[in-house]
């Protein structure tokens, strides 16, 4: 079943792949490092310090380059993706369809945070 699956969902064309990678990297990287963040905030830091916020930003990058690396490259920045435009590593198409990818992806996560958390934000401010 689970094959049968895979083969209907499989993305044949290596571009789009690739693009779908940067959005959902950058997507899971802006909402798992903000999360952590604001989990950090608005729990009045109680469970832990800056430190483990740190910690859980490198352990979200870590997990969205693991998620990226063989099908685009894990740039997760549109400033690597131009980077590796100017040194002609990557071509002007595709360093734009991920620069776009990337952006897109990043407001969503960054949104999908807010949206979470955004009642916390409010409870806590009243409480003040």
């Amino acid at each position: 079943m689970m094959e049968r699956l895979r083969q209907k969902l499989h993305i044949s064309d290596d571009l789009s792949r690739a693009t779908l990678a940067e959005f959902f990297g950058t997507f899971f990287l802006l909402w798992g490092g903000n999360s952590i963040a604001a989990q950090f905030i608005l729990g009045r830091r109680r469970f832990d310090d800056w430190n483990g916020v740190n910690v859980g930003w490198g352990i979200v990058l870590i997990m969205a380059v693991q998620m990226t690396i063989r099908i685009s490259g894990a740039h997760l920045n549109p400033a690597v993706s131009f980077f590796l435009l100017t040194q002609r590593k990557i071509g002007a198409v595709r360093c734009i369809l991920y620069i776009v990818a990337q952006t897109i992806g990043a407001y969503i996560g960054a949104l999908l945070c807010f949206i979470v958390y955004y009642g916390k934000r409010v409870i806590r401010e009243n409480s003040l």
